[in-house]
């Protein structure tokens, strides 16, 4: 029987085994610093002023900068920034969201992704953000309350459904 080893050895042990020479390669890129992208919430009135880099060819207006600081509420009580890893721009950038298009995000907490769908849905359509784990639903609320004006939020709907039965209830709707 192999002896497996604990801590930073066992570690590298085990992902060494499943990638082979990939590994050092794979590991270092994990290691690097993480690349925050910060997307502009277009109902908060707010213009990014500092130097920053924002990349063509992405429908959310979004700022790539090296630090920034935290977001900042506006007159209307809502978030002017949502900062995220700048990879996860790309899933609902993939999808071609349209107005009045109907999106279910099933796994949709911590709600970063989720916003995002909501923003390209500009108040129209459906977006239903499904998790199963209360306080995760918790955060999808707190969210949406920080991004979004009510009128956006009214076609939200937040549930609590095993995402592995849904389409057993819902075929061929989204």
């Amino acid at each position: 029987m192999k002896q497996r080893k604990n801590g930073i050895i066992g570690f590298d042990l085990y992902y060494q085994e499943m990638f082979g020479d990939r590994w050092p390669v794979l590991k270092d890129a994990l290691l690097q610093p993480k690349k925050h992208i910060a997307i502009i919430n277009p109902f908060a009135d707010f213009t990014y002023s500092l130097p920053h880099h924002v990349l063509e060819g992405f429908n959310q207006i979004h700022v790539i900068a090296d630090e920034f600081s935290r977001p900042k509420k506006n007159q209307t009580n809502l978030y002017n920034y949502y900062l995220m890893d700048a990879a996860s721009l790309l899933p609902s950038q993939s999808l071609e969201i349209k107005a009045g298009d109907k999106i279910l995000d099933l796994c949709a907490a911590p709600g970063g992704k989720s916003l995002l769908c909501a923003f390209e849905l500009k108040g129209s359509g459906q977006l239903v953000a499904n998790d199963r784990s209360a306080t995760r639903r918790s955060r999808l609320h707190r969210i949406f309350n920080d991004y979004l004006p009510s009128e956006v939020k009214d076609n939200i709907l937040i549930t609590s459904h095993d995402a592995s039965r849904w389409s057993l209830y819902e075929q061929s709707v989204y």
